[in-house]
């Protein structure tokens, strides 16, 4: 009776492992320290090309949630910058 409750949890663990994801954050300022509201952003998976957009909110305050483990690179555009 124990073993098959120790395989099952050992198999949920092991699902539960191979889903983790990360977060990126951060805040667009100009060089006088001033936060840039509106401004594009992406994150690109450079293994696979995946692409995710946001925008900074009026504080220049970024969020990218769930990102997969990989390698990104971060973009990001502004009119008059």
């Amino acid at each position: 009776m124990a073993l098959p409750l120790l395989l099952a949890l050992l198999l949920t663990a092991a699902s539960a492992a191979a889903q983790t994801t990360s977060e990126l954050t951060g805040a667009i300022t100009d060089a006088t320290g001033a936060a840039i509201p509106g401004v594009q952003l992406a994150v690109i998976n450079t293994a696979t090309n995946a692409r995710r957009e946001t925008q900074t909110n009026d504080a220049g305050l970024y969020r990218f949630p769930f990102l997969p483990p990989g390698i990104y690179r971060v973009e990001a555009t502004k009119d008059g910058f």
